[in-house]
């Protein structure tokens, strides 16, 4: 029809399209029946859904997306509006992450800075939480004996100093190596719990290995303890409660390494 559309670009997946020749200007009430945040899911090349419709509408009306209908349906076209609008915000949205190329994946910086244009405010994109990746939000929530508790608890016989030094210093510097957050378990997360334990940020009986509610309270107080080194250079007055870069580096610095 040489439009310079092919059938398949940005198919529907079994939702309605709006009438090409509407003005997605009438549809605000469809972007903004949500309340804040308005963009609250990681979204990528594939996925489908009302979120996705809200951020075609809200690409179409800042000139991003220009495909005839908004689908529901995040096509190649939807991934090169989220890049070129990735790509307008690129201090905002790529530098917190040390990239220089769009992704075309609607995540944290992305989504906050769509939800700062639409008049939703928060602190920090790295504040957000949990990114509900593949829909399904994890079971967690209160301060129940089981918040923190979702796997088998590691036995460390009442974590003697001598069992949480054992955890503790048990590989090569750089002692911590990965990143964590809410929901997490394996990994670094035992070695984590026993750290913070010793600086006397975390204060469950257990080491569980899981990184529920109670490990990141103690992260957060840590990065509150430090937080020159690890807020500071993010530009960042909160703390986030991830173990990412600086309160990695912060964490083997204290037990003298250095990454």
């Amino acid at each position: 029809d040489g439009d310079g559309y092919s059938d398949t670009t940005e198919k529907t997946m079994g939702t309605d399209p709006l009438d090409k020749n509407s003005n997605p200007g009438l549809f605000k009430d469809e972007l903004y029946s949500a309340s804040c945040p308005i963009f609250s899911r990681y979204l990528k090349k594939g996925d489908s859904g009302k979120e996705v419709r809200r951020l075609q509408i809200f690409l179409k009306q800042r000139g991003y997306y220009n495909y005839p209908e908004i689908t529901g349906y995040f096509g190649e076209v939807t991934e090169g509006a989220v890049k070129a609008f990735q790509k307008d915000y690129a201090d905002e949205i790529l530098k917190p992450w040390d990239i220089d190329e769009p992704t075309g994946r609607w995540y944290k910086t992305t989504r906050f800075m769509a939800n700062k244009l639409v008049g939703c405010y928060g602190d920090s994109p790295l504040l957000e939480g949990i990114d509900y990746e593949y829909g399904q939000e994890p079971g967690i929530s209160g301060n129940s004996d089981l918040t923190e508790g979702t796997t088998e608890p590691q036995n460390l016989e009442g974590d003697t100093d001598s069992n949480v030094n054992t955890l503790m210093y048990s590989n090569k510097c750089p002692f911590f190596t990965m990143s964590h957050r809410l929901g997490d378990k394996g990994g670094d997360v035992s070695k984590i719990q026993a750290f913070l334990k010793k600086q006397g940020f975390f204060n469950y009986p257990q080491i569980t290995g899981y990184f529920g509610p109670v490990t990141d309270r103690a992260v957060r107080a840590f990065q509150a303890a430090y937080a020159d080194e690890i807020l500071k250079p993010w530009n960042l007055s909160k703390p986030t409660g991830w173990w990412y870069k600086t309160t990695r580096a912060k964490a083997n610095e204290l037990l003298g390494c250095t990454e």
